[in-house]
């Protein structure tokens, strides 16, 4: 079991830097609406440019090489229960790295879904 959570927990870590590269190259595109084809066409564009996206990207197919490990060697229901994780490192990653507030809501929000995987885990 401790195996599977590493794989996981690195997973999760992989993920929320590719959500956060994500998220700081988003906020720099420029992309015009003026139309589904050339909009897409520029969205494409703009996104090879990035290299915060790029690096999103890379680190997102990172954490999806460990999830497959992590699935391979547990159940589905279990392995997939921690991967609620990731809501914690995103509101934490959000806070350091973007500058975003964290609010009575969110840190109720987050204590439910930990409260929620330790029901799962125990059962």
């Amino acid at each position: 079991m401790i195996k599977i959570l590493a794989f996981v927990l690195i997973s999760e870590l992989w993920i929320t830097l590719g959500h956060i590269c994500l998220k700081k190259g988003a906020n720099l595109l420029d992309v015009n609406v003026v139309g589904v084809k050339a909009w897409f066409k520029n969205l494409i564009g703009a996104i090879f440019l990035s290299p915060a996206i790029l690096i999103g990207i890379i680190a997102m197919l990172a954490g999806l090489l460990f999830w497959l490990v992590a699935l391979k060697a547990g159940d589905l229901s279990v392995v997939y229960s921690f991967k609620s994780m990731q809501f914690i490192f995103v509101l934490l990653a959000s806070f350091f790295f973007l500058g975003e507030k964290i609010d009575a809501m969110k840190v109720i929000g987050t204590a439910l879904i930990v409260v929620g995987i330790v029901f799962i885990v125990i059962s």
